[in-house]
């Protein structure tokens, strides 16, 4: 899955206060283009969501993510 929008672009800020979370290392200059599920369609300015499934933990890909250049997980 992507939700890929041509007008999508968050903030940091803006991204931890629509998910009510708060940064643990703040990425300073950052914006979010695109959010994706699968690590291996992630890209520059992509948001990768590591969901636990009941075949796969996003959580183990998010190493990969970053690789394929995840801007944040």
């Amino acid at each position: 899955m992507s939700a890929t929008n041509p007008g999508m672009n968050i903030t940091a800020d803006e991204l931890a206060h629509r998910v009510d979370g708060t940064w643990l290392t703040p990425p300073g200059e950052l914006t979010v283009t695109a959010v994706e599920i699968d690590s291996r369609q992630c890209a520059q300015g992509t948001l990768f969501a590591a969901l636990a499934g009941q075949q796969a933990d996003g959580h183990d890909y998010v190493a990969a993510a970053a690789a394929n250049g995840a801007a944040a997980a």
